[in-house]
């Protein structure tokens, strides 16, 4: 099935979730050393 996408559909959706996780990956860092500090 995802032979059959685009590949600026996987490449967008790639992007997507390489975005979403560095920014959760960050608030949850973010929160942590608040809360350690």
């Amino acid at each position: 099935m995802l032979a059959r996408l685009p590949l600026r559909t996987l490449t967008c959706a790639a992007a997507v979730t390489a975005v979403t996780a560095v920014t959760a990956v960050t608030a949850v860092t973010a929160v942590t050393a608040a809360t350690l500090l």
